[in-house]
Parts: C-alpha cells; structure tokens; sequence
C-alpha cells in the first residue's frame, strides 16, 4: 500500500518549502499532491521539481474545507492511502508518516491521526490544548467506544491524519457544505460505517496556532454554530467539561513555571471562548450580515443564509 499526501494551501510562507523536503526525506516514499487556492505564486520558484510532487491551482476564494480536500482526493487517484496535513505542520521525526499509516497498512484500522506538539514559546494557550488533546499513549476509537469517551470519539485532525482511500469513499469523503470540522464529520462517518480510527501517539509534528483574541473569537463562534448545525449528528453523545479542564490545567502549569502574571490572560481567553461559543450556538438568532463579521469563515454565510 502506497500514499499520497495532501496538503491545502494558501498563500503560504517560507514553512512550506522545509515541509516539502522533510516529506521527501521521510522513510516512507511518498507523492506529494498540493492544492493551491492562494493568488501569491511566489513560494512555488523556491519548490525543487519533482516526479513525485504535483501543484494544483484552484480559483482564489473557492477554497472549501471539505470540498477542497475531496477535490484533491479525487484527482490523486493512484494511491491506496491519503494522509492530510496543513501548511504549517513540520514532521518531528523522519519516520513520522511511517508510524502514521502503519497501523492501515497492517489492516488494525481505517484511519489515524497523530500527535501535535505546539511550541510553548508561540502559544502558552495552544501547548496546553494540545497536550489534552494529544496524549503520549495511543488510542482505539470505535462504537463501542461512545459509551467512555462520548463526543470525544469523533475527534480526528486533518492537519495530520491519515485514511485508506477505500474506508475514505466508503464514507462519502467529507462534507461539503461545513463551516469547520469537516474532519470530525469524516471521523464520524466512518465509524457509523464500522470503522475504526486509532490516535498514534508516536506520529509526531510540529503544529502551533498563536490566535489574537479577534482571531480566537471568531474561531470559537464557528465552532458554536458546528454544533449547532450538527446538534442531531451527536445527539445523546456526553460532551464532557474540556473547557474548564483547559483553564485548570493552564492555570496551574503557569504556576509551575513561575508565570503567575499569565493569569489574567488565561482567564481573559477563556471568557472569551466562552462567549464566542455561546453566540455561536444561538446563530440563528443574529442577522447573516453580523454572522459574516463575527465568523472565521465568513464566505460560508454566503451560501448558508
């Protein structure tokens, strides 16, 4: 079983150009399928040529999250495993990709998703998330395992993921019409279908978001009105208090490192996240034209009235 990995850009900076040579320089012989929906061209003169590698443009403005990565799964037909990532990941290892598809390619899964390591330097806030979210040991999610860890099973990240391609159109792809998580949609779909999709905690890469409070706003309304919209998706699925647990987790690691003035900031954040989510949640309440302002995602409103 061969892969192709897929990667969605945007305008995207220098990073791109270490994530490719490092995918080159993996374990795993891997093609390379890109697909460009940015209006800035320039990166591409730095890319080396390659048999293995291919860009696709796509009109600036079109990018889709869902569509645009079922987009590229289409046109990379030739191979039997699709691994996702995002422009601003870094392998850690060169074995990273290896140990991500090994589990599909030893048939104990459909799909997986590694472990993200933000930088503690670039975002106190994200290095705490990520550490709850992705933890040193691996992880069997199945229906049986709705029951313990509710909504949780369904968390799945195509910044570093990967499915086999039979498992990927068994389940429709992803959504197409979805203002964010279309990968927890794609997870879902697949283990509704009996799959099975397995966290390796040894797949590793580098991944870091720094959100100003605009930016973390806008990105928790969206998740509010994801779940809204998808309320009968998960229904009767416990959805667990990760909120406070990431407070309290933030709160005394900032202690034990001797950075009582974060504080604050932590506490201001959280508000924040709160608020947006709520707001969020009660999105058919607010005019489009003010959905558009508060959204991270504000071209989704023009079809979603």
């Amino acid at each position: 079983m061969s892969a192709t990995v897929i990667i969605p850009v945007y305008n995207p900076d220098r990073n791109i150009k270490f994530l490719i040579e490092s995918l080159f320089k993996q374990t795993e012989k891997l093609k390379i399928f890109i697909i460009d929906s940015g209006n800035d061209h320039k990166w591409r003169d730095e890319i080396t040529a390659s048999e293995n590698l291919k860009i696709v443009s796509i009109p600036s403005g079109s990018f889709n999250h869902g569509r645009t990565r079922n987009l590229a799964v289409e046109l990379s037909q030739e191979r039997s495993i699709i691994i996702f990532m995002t422009q601003d990941t870094m392998p850690v290892a060169a074995d990273s990709l290896e140990k991500l598809i090994k589990p599909i390619k030893k048939g104990e899964c459909d799909a997986t998703y590694g472990r993200q390591i933000a930088d503690l330097k670039v975002s106190f806030d994200d290095y705490i998330d990520r550490n709850i979210n992705y933890p040193q040991y691996d992880i069997i999610k199945d229906k049986n395992t709705q029951s313990v860890l509710g909504i949780k099973t369904y968390f799945f990240s195509n910044a570093f993921s990967a499915v086999s391609r039979k498992s990927f159109e068994a389940a429709g792809g992803f959504p197409d019409n979805t203002i964010m998580n279309e990968d927890m949609l794609l997870s879902f779909r697949i283990i509704q279908n009996g799959g099975r999709i397995l966290y390796v905690s040894e797949a590793e890469v580098h991944h870091t978001h720094a959100f100003g409070l605009d930016k973390l706003f806008k990105r928790y309304f969206d998740h509010g009105v994801f779940f809204t919209n998808e309320s009968q998706t998960f229904k009767g699925l416990k959805k667990g208090s990760q909120g406070i647990r990431v407070v309290i987790m933030q709160i005394k690691f900032a202690k034990k490192i001797k950075k009582i003035k974060l504080i604050p900031g932590i506490l201001l954040r959280s508000a924040v996240k709160l608020m947006a989510f709520h707001i969020g949640r009660n999105h058919r309440l607010i005019s489009v034209g003010l959905k558009k302002k508060l959204s991270l995602h504000s071209k989704y409103w023009e079809s979603n009235a």
